[in-house]
């Protein structure tokens, strides 16, 4: 109890209150906790969880929050493993970076290649853009979106919506293609709107 610090090769554990089992080698803390990845330099805090040594595998609970010098994980419950640096949410999750905010309720999120998939009530919103659906797959490395059941990519600027069943966007190019079911619903000013029905809608 206090100051408690638990270090391995991959991170630095500090907390307040930290019980570790022998045997099965998982530490596992209440009262709040602080992680520092060795390798990339993720800050984790929650108020719960535990730590498998074995499998290098993190489980938070309540107010988990996972900083990087490029994004923000905000989630109430989390597993992270430390050596794959790949992130599972479970439950109400927000991805906050420099230009795009993501939304989900399941899902995971590589934060060394910055690939993720994203499901149950799903949005991403970049600088002009906004996709929701059932399913998410973003690559954010190469800006690409790719979204699955019940889709809609909205331009904020233009008031343009396109729905469907599978949608895919390329954020470099501001360009998103819309198959099965595609609609395009233009929204203007006098309150009028515009719908195009097409097979694939581009």
């Amino acid at each position: 109890t206090e100051n408690v610090i638990l270090r391995d090769n991959q991170m630095t554990l500090t907390g307040n209150k930290l019980m570790y089992h022998i045997d099965s080698e998982i530490a596992s803390y209440t009262g709040g906790a602080r992680i520092v990845s060795n390798a990339n330099n993720n800050v984790l805090t929650s108020r719960e969880g535990s730590y498998h040594t074995k499998t290098e595998t993190f489980y938070f609970r309540n107010k988990v929050v996972l900083k990087n010098p490029d994004y923000q994980v905000e989630s109430d419950t989390l597993k992270y493993n430390d050596a794959t640096e790949v992130a599972y949410f479970y439950g109400p999750t927000t991805i906050t970076g420099d230009d795009t905010e993501i939304y989900c309720e399941n899902g995971w999120y590589n934060t060394q290649k910055d690939i993720c998939q994203f499901n149950r009530h799903a949005w991403v919103r970049s600088q002009k853009t906004i996709l929701k659906g059932d399913s998410i797959y973003y690559n954010g490395e190469k800006g690409l979106g790719e979204v699955f059941r019940n889709i809609s990519i909205r331009d904020t600027t233009s008031n343009i919506i396109i729905s469907g069943d599978y949608g895919i966007h390329y954020e470099k190019t501001k360009e998103s293609i819309v198959t099965e079911k595609a609609l395009m619903t233009q929204i203007f000013e006098a309150g009028d709107s515009l719908f195009m029905y097409a097979d694939t809608l581009r």
